[in-house]
């Protein structure tokens, strides 16, 4: 935005810069902040997977444990029979 006509071509020119140096700053602080937004929900993403992971097998673990107790009770059942 020169001002062809402006008297103070200095103070124009480094109105001009100082913008563009200001935008490159904005710019650089936008992109650090998508970056760093980026890796958190990496992160969280990565967090979620392995819980996700950890349930199946604590599910798996539950299943498990419930068929060794029917077994259990079925066997005490038959070996109080035999008594």
């Amino acid at each position: 935005m020169l001002l062809r006509n402006s008297s103070n071509v200095f103070a124009t020119i480094h109105s001009m810069r100082t913008m563009r140096e200001v935008r490159k700053v904005l710019r650089l602080a936008s992109w650090d902040i998508q970056e760093k937004f980026r890796v958190a929900i990496s992160q969280h993403r990565a967090n979620v997977s392995k819980a996700e992971a950890q349930e199946k097998l604590a599910d798996k673990a539950v299943e498990w444990l419930s068929q060794t107790a029917a077994r259990s009770a079925a066997i005490q059942s038959e070996v109080a029979c035999l008594l």
